[in-house]
């Protein structure tokens, strides 16, 4: 999750479209299961493992409070 911060901060269009394949990017480059991280990444912004289109969720949330709930989700679980 410390890495995929990372990544989330250097996305520059924050749009749900991109978000979405910049992260969907990273997590193929890294050969790592979508469900090992997109399911983490989902309880780490809105507490749940269900809801509306995550990338949505992070596009009307923004940059800086997606990074804070991310960087609160390493720090506490």
């Amino acid at each position: 999750m410390q890495e995929l911060t990372t990544v989330v901060s250097k996305i520059e269009d924050f749009s749900s479209k991109n978000t979405e394949k910049e992260i969907k990017e990273w997590i193929s480059s890294k050969e790592i299961g979508y469900s090992k991280v997109m399911q983490p990444l989902r309880l780490s912004l809105v507490g749940k493992l269900a809801g509306p289109h995550l990338f949505d969720i992070i596009a009307m949330i923004g940059k800086e409070e997606t990074i804070k709930r991310l960087e609160n989700a390493i720090k506490n679980i």
